[in-house]
Formats: C-alpha cells, structure tokens, sequence
C-alpha cells in the first residue's frame, strides 16, 4: 500500500487562465491541417502497402526448401525450417550458468530493481473570482523500474529512501548477444546447409519470446558467502529463477533487489518471400534480396521494398 502526501495549493488569477486558454486555442487551431496530413498520409500509405502485398501473387511458390539455379533472381516464396547456432554461451558471466544451451538469432535480457517511486497529482477548480486554484498531492508507492530512482528528488523524502541501491557494475542493465551474420538459414530439414541464408533484416521479424521456462532454478554454489547488497559486483549465486525471471529476492523484494527477463528471439520454421539470389563464393546456398518498388497506378505511385519473413 501506498503513501500519499498533500502538496499544497496554489492559485492563478483570471488574466493568467486567459493568456492559458488563448494559447490552446491557437494550438488547437494549427492542430487541424496537421491531423489532415496525417489522415491522407495515412491513407496514401495503405494503398501502397496493399499494392506491395499483391506482388506476392507473383511469386514462385516452392513446394520443398531446396533452392532452385533456375529461380535465381525470381521472387520467390518459401516455407521451411529454420537454423540457427546455439548462442547461449555469448551471454553474460552472470547469467550464463542459468542457460547452457539457446539455438536462436538473438538473446536479450533487461534487468529491473526495485524502488520507491513518486507520482505528482494535480486537482484544480475554478474561483469565484474567475481564477483557478489547484492541489497537489504526492503518493509513493514500491515497484519494479527499468532505472535507479534518485528519492533525495522526492517531495517527501522520508520514509522513501531508495538510498545508493543501484545496478550492478560489473554487466549491462540490458543488452543483447547476436547470431553471426548470416547463420540463420532456412532449410528442408533444418540443417545449416543446402538453403536459404537469412540476412539481418529478415532475421529481425523473427519474433522474441520469454525463456523463463528453459531457465535453470539456481547456479552451481560458490566458496564465498554470495548475498546482493543492492548495489556492487552481481555474481550467479546471488539469482534464482522465480516467476519467470533470475532474482536476488527470496519471498518479497526489498528495496534494491533485482530481477532480470531473459528473451530469445528464434523460431522452428518460417515463411520468407524475396528475390532469390546466390551468395559470392558459395557452392550451394542462397539468400534473399528485397524486390526493388514498382510503379501501379495512374499517378506514379511506387510499392515498397519486397523481403518479408513471418
């Protein structure tokens, strides 16, 4: 539960709201031409996503993953299993040990601590001298933030002190580790040979998923005596998986503990359209290129770029 404080009240005079109210006027005003942009912009911009989206039509739909010489700058559309390295190993000391083994394009974490927060709400009404007089209050309350919060900022300090608690110093607060370039592939059986290598921009529709489930409980136990003290050096010992996430509270969290979310970004198969194309140097495999934007219409409107995967 929360605590909530009176901030006290301050007032404005008649001319004061005046000068307020003329100034939305004029913004309100400017507003109108804007929002019409963005309504034909927005509009312009379906149609040329529907017309981009019928090319795949054209495509050349394969009925295996095994790629064909003779489609070599086609567009083509595919689906297959995918490959990827496993890239558990790239992770953090700190956290490596929970994961021995993630197949995928990518591994993220993002780490949260827990601190007092404060929330300023303000409560205005008119005067009957055609004045305003507002109220402002100030509640504190405990959650997870994505930073340290600074509580000597606080309008009330007390009772709410976050103190030096911080993120540890010895690893990112958030960060990603990556497949190599061009290691994903997609192929007939899910082998790194013989199929469709995926460059950085298809490989980023691959969706992102929480690896809490595959997550180990605890880290192999140390000669030291490991306890986080909200703030220094985080080593495995001090995290246990909890509810999905590596955290350093045992039951409820204190001010300064942590925890940490760990998603993969991955998938067993795919589809993928795009204009095939061999990679230099390779005997066997292919990739794929954007379609470059072809014009429709009466007045010269082009497609986008066609390469998509989902």
């Amino acid at each position: 539960m929360g605590d909530q404080f009176d901030g006290g009240v301050t007032n404005e005079n008649f001319f004061q709201r005046m000068c307020g109210s003329f100034c939305s006027s004029i913004c309100g005003v400017l507003m109108i031409p804007i929002c019409m942009g963005l309504v034909f912009w927005n509009e312009n911009n379906l149609v040329i996503n529907e017309a981009t989206a019928n090319l795949v039509q054209d495509a050349k739909v394969y009925s295996s993953c095994v790629p064909s010489p003779g489609a070599n700058g086609d567009l083509v559309l595919v689906a297959c299993d995918l490959y990827a390295p496993d890239i558990a190993g790239d992770l953090p000391p700190t956290l490596s040990p929970f994961l021995p083994h993630f197949s995928g394009a990518s591994l993220s974490w993002t780490m949260e601590i827990y601190q007092w927060t404060e929330d300023e709400n303000e409560e205005c009404h008119k005067t009957n001298s055609g004045g305003k007089s507002c109220r402002k209050t100030y509640s504190y309350d405990t959650e997870w933030t994505t930073s340290p919060v600074n509580s000597n900022d606080f309008a009330h300090p007390w009772g709410h002190d976050n103190g030096d608690t911080d993120f540890p110093h010895n690893m990112e607060s958030s960060g990603s580790v990556d497949a190599p370039p061009l290691s994903v592939v997609m192929s007939q059986h899910g082998t790194p040979d013989g199929g469709f290598v995926l460059d950085s921009n298809l490989v980023s529709y691959l969706p992102s998923v929480g690896l809490g489930d595959r997550l180990k409980s605890s880290a192999p136990p140390s000669n030291s005596s490991d306890e986080w003290q909200g703030a220094g050096s985080l080593t495995p010992q001090m995290l246990h998986k909890y509810q999905g996430y590596l955290q350093t509270a045992y039951g409820s969290p204190q001010i300064g503990d942590l925890r940490i979310q760990i998603t993969g970004q991955m998938s067993d198969e795919a589809t993928a359209c795009g204009v095939q194309q061999r990679i230099h140097g390779a005997s066997s495999d292919y990739t794929f290129v954007p379609l470059p934007p072809k014009k429709f219409g009466w007045f010269g409107k082009k497609t986008k770029p066609l390469e998509r995967l989902q």
